[in-house]
């Protein structure tokens, strides 16, 4: 990164911790911690992680697939898990629904962990989702992702190319 941009990532980050008035910070302490989390999570997960080649997924229909095979074009990944907030995933399908509307299933799939593919199912039609949705394995989703991700518990997106490297992380603020 090059120093102008340092400069200026500081300096946005001046202004934002500098936009909520002292009474504010003293009475919500929690709630300014959370968003700082944010804030730094997404700025620190600017650099991309690879996903290993060979890595199994499980469909809708409960058959196993390659990784491979989901992401022959670029995609939109919404990542969630049984530790995320419910209002969190709704708020982002919601999101995602507003942008791409009924194409969104063309361009955006869903990678979740739940305690078994079942468990993923029922999320998907309790929320009504309308993107493919796969499951991967609690524990093999805590050796891929990044550990700042894994112990995050929000709903995050990024792009996947065909080269299985995600980039763009983004963990949205939905309250």
């Amino acid at each position: 990164m090059c120093m102008k941009n340092v400069i200026k990532l500081l300096m946005f980050i001046g202004i934002f911790c500098s936009c909520s008035s002292p009474n504010v910070i003293e009475n919500e302490p929690l709630q300014m911690r959370y968003l700082e989390e944010i804030l730094m999570t997404n700025i620190l997960n600017i650099e991309t992680f690879d996903f290993p080649t060979g890595i199994e997924l499980i469909d809708e229909q409960g058959k196993k697939i390659n990784i491979d095979s989901v992401f022959i074009k670029p995609k939109l990944v919404m990542r969630f898990d049984y530790s995320c907030c419910e209002k969190c995933i709704e708020t982002e399908l919601e999101n995602i629904y507003k942008i791409y509307g009924k194409r969104c299933s063309q361009f955006v799939v869903g990678i979740g962990s739940y305690e078994n593919p079942r468990s993923l199912r029922l999320i998907k039609q309790k929320f009504r989702i309308e993107i493919p949705v796969y499951f991967l394995p609690i524990q093999e989703g805590e050796h891929i992702f990044p550990q700042a991700l894994v112990k995050l518990h929000y709903p995050y997106l990024f792009i996947m190319n065909r080269n299985l490297k995600a980039k763009h992380i983004f963990i949205p603020m939905s309250e």
